[in-house]
């Protein structure tokens, strides 16, 4: 059409710069520790739950992260169906910090003494925290990770519980529950049930069925 024939093309560039992006340095030994102690569970912990506890600054996100991607992405190659996490933290910080973790550790694995584990395929991050329209929030096949605010996932559990059917419990790989020392509350109970991560309201307990449920925290105590 002739309205779109005289469009203008968008503009080209006069210059761009390129960033590298330099692999990640190994873990130290305290943290590789920690690493192979998540992959195991990540591998073969139905029902279980686990805290993550380092000192701050002693990458307590980069250890979950880089264990979550390394097993993501095996799983992936090998065309096995639990490729969901859910993270679930209690601020915008922490939840855009993990966020930008992922996104380093998926595009350009670490460093790694033995053989380093490929990345494949996409991974899919999904924002559900800060006003997340509900009726937008789409899982598709590829490996995912929830990035969810426990107030935003409270909401929907209270008021629109079909929302978080959208986040698919047979596909669930892990839990992470950021600052995990303040998971003692209503809201991360009816969450956690939701999710089908806790047996009731009364009952700390994971079902024996449920994935993995990690806590981090500098302070594992209330």
């Amino acid at each position: 059409p002739l309205d779109l024939a005289r469009r203008r093309q968008a503009p080209v560039r006069h210059d761009e710069e390129v960033v590298p992006a330099e692999p990640l340095p190994p873990l130290h030994d305290f943290q590789g520790e920690v690493y192979r102690s998540m992959r195991r569970l990540l591998s073969d912990g139905a029902g279980a739950a686990a805290m993550l506890s380092l000192p701050t600054g002693a990458g307590k996100t980069r250890v979950a992260v880089e264990a979550i991607c390394d097993h993501l992405a095996l799983r992936e190659a090998g065309n096995r169906g639990r490729n969901v996490v859910v993270w679930i933290a209690g601020s915008n910080e922490l939840l855009l910090q993990a966020w930008e973790c992922f996104r380093q550790v998926w595009q350009v694995p670490p460093q790694r003494a033995g053989a380093t584990i490929r990345r494949a395929a996409p991974l899919n991050l999904v924002r559900a925290w800060a006003g997340r329209d509900a009726e937008s929030l789409e899982i598709d096949e590829r490996p995912t990770v929830v990035f969810a605010g426990v107030d935003q996932l409270a909401s929907w559990a209270r008021n629109r519980a079909e929302v978080l059917e959208r986040i698919p419990q047979r596909r669930l790989a892990c839990a992470v529950l950021d600052e995990a020392h303040g998971i003692i509350t209503s809201e991360y109970r009816s969450v956690l049930i939701a999710l089908g991560l806790r047996v009731s309201q009364r009952e700390w307990r994971t079902p024996k069925d449920a994935p993995p449920v990690f806590g981090l925290s500098a302070t594992p105590w209330r």
